[in-house]
């Protein structure tokens, strides 16, 4: 049997180190354990600052409207009797407001020191080792791509090689029937001997297909390994929770 179409091969050249470097960029899921750990890092931060003093400054300006009943004094003794009064309408006080004759100033200044911080500064604690684990993790990940990079692209130079010697021994079986089949025609061969060639060759076409087949999804793999994978990453990732004195919050990324 002579397969109608045959798959084509072509040796790909394997830059190892350009294929690990796609992946480290690429891959989704070591993106996903790097942004863990760019959360779980910004967590770390905002639970540290809540150690820290905190002083805040507060100034305003607010315009006012005077209005209604005016008195008036002989002296600016306070306590002086009264020489007089006048009655100040509304249209005085929007007055007073539009030509800003009496603001008012304030200014505040409040600061703060945690006292007893036990609790915050075990969430700390807590967010630093987190964070420690989530680094180390993505190191292992990182780990991981190289190594299975590496060895699909490794599978992929052995198939090829592999291909290349079933390519020979399906040449060689060719040869083989060729004389085989001259030989028949001058009655030094057997149809034995001859079916025994054709049997020959038909197992070697057979493997060079696979081979080749073999091959294919060598590349299909690589490629795979490079872009994304639908591994779970099982990484808790910490965020500031509003109540409880800031304790984290834990969620999980890649499930």
């Amino acid at each position: 049997m002579d397969p109608i179409d045959r798959p084509d091969f072509v040796a790909q050249s394997i830059d190892v180190e350009a294929a690990v470097r796609r992946a480290l960029n690429e891959r989704t899921d070591l993106d996903i354990a790097k942004k863990s750990m760019a959360s779980n890092d910004v967590t770390l931060k905002f639970l540290s600052d809540q150690l820290k003093p905190q002083a805040d400054f507060n100034v305003s300006y607010i315009p006012q409207g005077v209005g209604g009943t005016e008195l008036f004094r002989d002296t600016s003794i306070l306590g002086s009797p009264i020489s007089r009064t006048e009655n100040l309408g509304i249209s005085n006080a929007f007055s007073t407001l539009l030509h800003n004759q009496y603001p008012q100033w304030t200014a505040q200044v409040n600061f703060s020191y945690p006292l007893g911080t036990s609790v915050q500064e075990a969430n700390v604690a807590r967010a630093r080792v987190q964070l420690t684990q989530v680094q180390a993790q993505v190191k292992q990940i990182e780990l991981q791509v190289a190594t299975d990079v590496t060895n699909a692209a490794v599978t992929v130079e052995s198939n090829g090689e592999r291909v290349q010697a079933a390519q020979a021994a399906r040449e060689l079986a060719e040869k083989q029937l060729e004389a085989e089949q001259s030989k028949f025609e001058v009655g030094m061969s057997t149809n034995y001997n001859v079916i025994q060639s054709q049997r020959d060759l038909a197992t070697a076409q057979n493997n060079e297909l696979q081979a080749i087949l073999n091959y294919r999804k060598s590349l299909v793999e690589l490629e795979r390994l490079q872009q994304t994978t639908l591994q779970n990453l099982n990484i808790t990732v910490l965020t500031a929770g509003v109540g409880g004195g800031g304790t984290p919050v834990r969620t999980t990324a890649g499930q």
